[in-house]
């Protein structure tokens, strides 16, 4: 599914975790680009092996799999039908949640992260494994993914690029493709905005009796958009 940028005005990001310099440049269409790349650089150091560490010893390992991760999958599964899918987790860590996607006979599944400690790691098998922000995905081909799902990914990327994370996330996505996004956003109309921008789609939401097996989003109070392509 990662293929190379056809695009020679979109370099690739190198994300380095022990530096951010970025040379200088003069107008001011290459000061945005500075602070765009600076942006993503700035955000993949807070990522590192010291975070994942402390997470884990506050009682939140990203590399634990298990029930939770096994019951999650299943509910999506059983809302959107993973079967054949072409599947996309962007901000996926370790991958333990793409793995358990992988389990439903899905075609393919990549794990994507701005972290390369973590993708470095390769946890899971059975997936692919990428080091790339989510604002500037230039590996992969346009509608490559029939199911993308983010979860507490946006409230880690600075606002004012939500806009052309949404951008690249319609690119990549199928034209009858789902987007699952899933956080703590308190600006999902914004979201919303972006994707009527950029795709065909309309927005649904999760019923009672899609809740009602594992009850994730009653008992989580997720903020979420389910985006369906048309």
């Amino acid at each position: 599914m990662v293929q190379d940028v056809q695009n020679p005005v979109e370099p690739e990001i190198e994300i380095v975790q022990n530096e951010i310099s970025v040379p200088p440049k003069e107008d001011n269409s290459n000061k945005e680009k500075e602070a765009f790349i600076r942006r993503i650089k700035e955000n993949a150091l807070k990522f590192d092996k010291e975070y994942f560490e402390q997470s884990k010893a506050n009682g939140c390992d990203y590399s634990y799999f298990g029930n939770w991760q096994k019951q999650y999958a299943q509910m999506v599964h059983n809302m959107f039908n993973l079967k054949d899918r072409n599947v996309l987790d962007i901000g996926g860590a370790y991958g333990s949640i793409a793995y358990a996607f992988s389990l439903f006979n899905t075609k393919k599944v990549l794990c994507t992260d701005i972290s390369k400690h973590v993708i470095d790691a390769k946890k899971f098998k059975n997936i692919e494994y990428a080091v790339m922000p989510m604002q500037h995905m230039n590996k992969i081909g346009d509608g490559a993914f029939d199911f993308i799902h983010i979860s507490h990914v946006f409230e880690h990327v600075d606002e004012v690029d939500h806009d052309k994370c949404i951008k690249e996330i319609a690119r990549i996505l199928d034209k009858a493709g789902v987007c699952m996004i899933t956080g703590r956003y308190k600006n999902i109309s914004a979201l919303k905005e972006s994707f009527k921008k950029y795709k065909d789609c309309e927005f649904v939401t999760v019923s009672e009796e899609q809740d009602r097996e594992f009850g994730y989003f009653k008992k989580y109070k997720w903020d979420y958009l389910i985006v369906i392509c048309r």
